[in-house]
């Protein structure tokens, strides 16, 4: 009976590993959907893909370096995509707007990642004038 539940074991953990891999192949498939969607301006299918990907990041998942650079990168672009919506928040930042909580999540990514600090700037000034460009619109 021991062995039989050993090998049992073993296969669950198997299945385990064989999910976490296909779930970490899900995510990158689905974050170069994300990707090009967003390039292409297909906003509803960005904003689709975006909530299939949040489904799969609640299961196990295969871990490697690029996996939270592709996240990371697509929470940011979600944010510049609500941009628009000063009543939208995100969960752990609910005193900001969608691109100030981009702003937020672009000083993680330089944090975690070697990015060029013209490139920082560069991106940081883009969405401050997106900022007041939203702000002008909503408040006259």
């Amino acid at each position: 009976m021991w062995r039989q539940n050993q090998n049992m074991e073993a296969s669950e953990d198997r299945g385990l590993d064989v999910e976490c891999v296909v779930n970490r192949w899900m995510v990158d498939y689905y974050v170069s959907v994300a990707f090009e969607a967003f390039k292409n301006e297909q906003d509803t299918d960005f904003c689709e893909i975006r909530d299939i990907l949040q489904c799969h990041l609640v299961r196990p998942l295969e871990a490697n370096d690029a996996t939270p650079k592709k996240i990371r990168a697509i929470q940011f672009l979600a944010r510049i995509n609500d941009g628009d919506k000063l009543d939208f928040s995100f969960d752990s930042q609910e005193d900001l707007t969608p691109l100030e909580s981009a702003l937020s999540v672009l000083d993680s990514i330089r944090e975690e990642s070697p990015v060029p600090q013209k490139d920082v700037d560069r991106v940081q000034k883009s969405i401050r004038e997106m900022v007041r460009s939203v702000h002008t619109v909503y408040h006259h």
